[in-house]
């Protein structure tokens, strides 16, 4: 899904126009921001936590010429799903069949156990 649809569906939704979907959307988009710059958790329940990561710099190596590079220190965003998110998501009918694609999964047979457990209420 991308901006465009997700701003659609908040205008159906609400029954607003796409101006002041848009203007939702990009105040949440804003917030999450604002909040990783200044180094703060941002957290939807049901959804999942937002963080910043710093990563310590190293020696790389270009993987074209293979010189060495040095790689200064970075944050990264980081998502952590909810347990609510993952339940979700492994109780949705096309998981099943995304392993079975996947060959995870013998046809016909139960998901393994850990995947049972995961996605258990």
């Amino acid at each position: 899904m991308i901006r465009i649809e997700i701003i659609e569906r908040i205008a159906r939704k609400c029954r607003i126009p796409k101006v002041q979907a848009a203007a939702v959307f990009e105040t949440i988009l804003s917030c999450l921001d604002n909040s990783l710059c200044q180094g703060n958790r941002f957290e939807i329940r049901g959804l999942g936590t937002f963080s910043a990561r710093n990563y310590r710099g190293y020696r790389g190596r270009n993987p074209r010429s293979g010189d060495p590079v040095d790689v200064k220190p970075k944050r990264l965003p980081h998502f952590k799903p909810s347990a609510t998110l993952l339940r979700r998501m492994n109780q949705h009918p096309r998981h099943d069949s995304t392993l079975r694609e996947a060959g995870t999964i013998e046809p016909g047979s139960s998901p393994p156990e850990y995947l049972r457990e995961l996605s258990a209420p």
